[in-house]
């Protein structure tokens, strides 16, 4: 932290508070040269409802022909690199795979890192029931995408808040997530989803339960809080 101390110290000249959003980077600032704790409130993340998508909105049919065919629609949105753990998922979907035998489908969607894309395994790429929307999309095609998902996927390696996480909430979607201490107080907050070990054989493990036993959604969102 120590390479940031000058730019912290204007940021702490400039700035009567700074605001973070959850009490893990709370935590972290202590650490930071150059900045005035006492300075540092904890402001928690809202929940985010877009509110873009109009009655006249026509969705691309890729993606209207690819939610309409699945009864579970699984959800990764965001840029897709390391720390957001994309290949955890997508090494997960490919292994459970043989088991989807109830009509569960995976959207990826959002914008790929080419370093990354390119260390992950092609064979990942073309797990059957999965589109990957490799592009940066309008606000409207995210809303409609949320609204036609049942659960969105957050296997993050690295995360101080996350706006998808909010955003999920919103909406009042599932959620399977990493086991970091920010998605762990939302989901046993709201009763509102899975948390996996960190490893895609964890992961795999829940969507092989959920494959299985799709009831096991409708007991969930009766958890919901």
């Amino acid at each position: 932290m120590d390479r940031y101390k000058h730019i912290n110290k204007y940021i702490n000249i400039l700035s009567n508070n700074l605001v973070v959003h959850t009490k893990s980077s709370y935590e972290n600032m202590k650490n930071m040269s150059g900045i005035d704790f006492r300075k540092v409130i904890i402001q928690p993340h809202g929940l985010m409802k877009l509110g873009v998508l109009t009655k006249n909105y026509n969705p691309r049919s890729e993606i209207l022909e690819f939610l309409n065919r699945n009864i579970i629609n699984f959800l990764f949105l965001g840029i897709g690199n390391h720390y957001k753990g994309l290949d955890i998922l997508l090494e997960a979907w490919s292994s459970a795979s043989k088991f989807n035998t109830s009509g569960c489908g995976l959207i990826v969607a959002g914008k790929i890192n080419k370093e990354f894309k390119a260390s992950i395994k092609d064979d990942y790429f073309r797990t059957p029931n999965q589109l990957i929307i490799d592009e940066i999309l309008s606000d409207e095609e995210i809303e409609y995408i949320i609204n036609a998902s049942d659960i969105v996927i957050l296997p993050h390696r690295f995360i101080s808040q996350s706006g998808v996480l909010m955003v999920a909430l919103a909406y009042e979607k599932l959620v399977i997530c990493s086991p970091k201490a920010e998605f762990i107080n939302a989901i046993e907050k709201a009763s509102c989803g899975w948390i996996f070990n960190g490893t895609s054989s964890s992961m795999a493990d829940i969507l092989i339960n959920i494959y299985s036993n799709p009831k096991v959604i409708m007991n969930k969102k009766k958890e919901y809080n």
